[in-house]
């Protein structure tokens, strides 16, 4: 009988090796694939990109990570990259200066207020929030675009 048992235990435990095997192969072929843009400012972790629907995914994989994600976009939903984010303490503190590299943003800012300033071709947007540490705070960040912007990169 403990044969038989031991049996039963290892096909279960190969099955099971299986199943997370083939739960996992898509995580770890997009991992493989996803250019890595993320960087200390300072000391704090950012990272910026979004470009494509793989970057976002895996922004958003690893977003609760972070206590801050700023997503820019035009009024219509339309992603935008190359604004320029500033983020500073209420004691003018800068944090972080960025030109994004795509719509997203994530700072793992410490628990505060913080001032957001995002510039997109000319326009300035500015914005108090409050930030906890561990809690991710997402900031929805809309610009004007112009009539012939190409918007085949929507929401």
């Amino acid at each position: 009988m403990p044969q038989f048992k031991d049996a039963v235990l290892s096909t279960s435990l190969i099955a099971s090796l299986i199943a997370l095997t083939i739960f996992l192969m898509p995580m770890i072929a997009h991992a493989e694939n996803y250019k890595d843009t993320s960087y200390t400012y300072g000391e704090l972790p950012v990272v910026t990109g979004g470009v494509d629907e793989d970057d976002r995914s895996h922004l958003e994989a690893m977003q609760h990570q972070y206590s801050l994600k700023l997503v820019m976009s035009g009024m219509k939903g339309n992603f935008l990259a190359d604004a320029d984010v500033r983020i500073e303490d209420n004691k003018g503190n800068l944090f972080v200066h960025e030109t994004v590299d795509g719509p997203i943003l994530l700072a793992n800012l410490p628990t505060g207020k913080y001032t957001v300033t995002v510039t997109y071709e000319g326009e300035v947007r500015k914005q108090v929030v409050a930030v906890k540490l561990g809690k991710l705070k997402i900031i929805q960040v809309r610009f004007p675009i112009p009539e012939d912007y190409d918007d085949t990169n929507t929401r």
